[in-house]
């Protein structure tokens, strides 16, 4: 999935257990941003934040340069905005 810079994508967490492990992959032009985290209705917690990469609990942390990662308190979905600069494709992955 591709999100344009400074826009935002939410993935949905249905069917996963109430708190999730996750990994996160941004790729453009061989530039990564990788980050571990866990994820729960109560928000994220950092496991492994990789370069590059901001974790919000229950929102938006918006910082720039970064991948801004937090849960929707009110829906539940992971959200990512991409503040990194350019257009990147994203793949997350549920570890468990």
């Amino acid at each position: 999935m591709s999100v344009a810079d400074d826009g935002t994508h939410a993935f949905s967490r249905r069917g996963v257990q109430d708190i999730g492990l996750y990994m996160i992959v941004a790729q453009n032009y061989g530039i990564n941003a990788v980050a571990i985290f866990s994820a729960g209705t109560a928000g994220t917690v950092s496991i492994h934040a990789g370069t590059d990469i901001d974790l919000g609990t229950t929102s938006n942390p918006d910082t720039d340069t970064k991948l801004n990662i937090w849960v929707d308190a009110s829906t539940g979905k992971i959200n990512i905005k991409n503040r990194l600069g350019s257009l990147r494709y994203f793949t997350l992955q549920s570890l468990g």
